[in-house]
């Protein structure tokens, strides 16, 4: 049996019912919206897109932007990260300039960290100067997860420029709705690996 149909129940279950220190983080609030993939009205993937901006102390340097989303379907995982430099004032900001990115990394509430499986970073060609990369069922699932009971994930990014992360921690915000979705999304998902098992 694929390894991501046992994962996923789990998923679902926790996510129907831990307590966590970060390291030393800058905070951001960040607002999450799920999104669903389907090939031949079968559930292919399930995903949720992350925005936030981390204001910025002076006026005279911009905001940080970042823009990533992760997501597990019939192939395993997936992460996206991308991030910008936001400036001007919060009424009138300017168009967000992206920074490109060496490396990046998401991080669970347990510690784990969701890196990639060949430990190689892609481009991603939606967005140049982005970065994606595969990653374990298992770490998407505990993303998940997390999402789902309020943890706050932890998100470092090293940009091309320069030679330490920025980290970031932040709760993401989801309405009841979009709960609701990831969870049906989920399940949708078990069934369609189930029915392309051979018989």
């Amino acid at each position: 049996m694929p390894k991501t149909i046992l994962i996923l129940p789990l998923v679902l279950g926790l996510m129907l019912s831990h307590v966590v220190c970060a390291e030393v983080a800058s905070e951001i609030k960040l607002a999450g919206k799920p999104s669903t993939k389907l090939n031949n009205g079968l559930t292919e993937m399930c995903s949720v897109r992350v925005v936030g901006v981390k204001e910025s102390k002076s006026p005279d340097q911009p905001s940080d932007g970042i823009d990533f989303s992760f997501g597990m379907g019939t192939q395993g995982g997936m992460i996206k990260i991308a991030t910008y430099d936001v400036s001007g004032s919060k009424q009138k900001k300017q168009k967000p300039k992206i920074a490109p990115i060496r490396s990046a990394w998401l991080k669970m509430s347990a510690g784990e960290i969701a890196s990639p499986l060949d430990g190689k970073f892609r481009a991603n060609l939606e967005t140049s100067g982005s970065i994606m990369y595969e990653t374990s069922v298992e770490s998407i699932a505990a993303l998940f997860d997390d999402l789902h009971s309020g943890f706050p994930i932890e998100i470092g990014i090293q940009r091309l420029s320069e030679n330490e992360d920025r980290v970031y921690s932040g709760v993401v915000k989801l309405t009841r709705a979009d709960q609701i979705k990831i969870a049906t999304c989920l399940e949708d998902l078990v069934n369609a690996i189930q029915a392309k098992k051979p018989d």
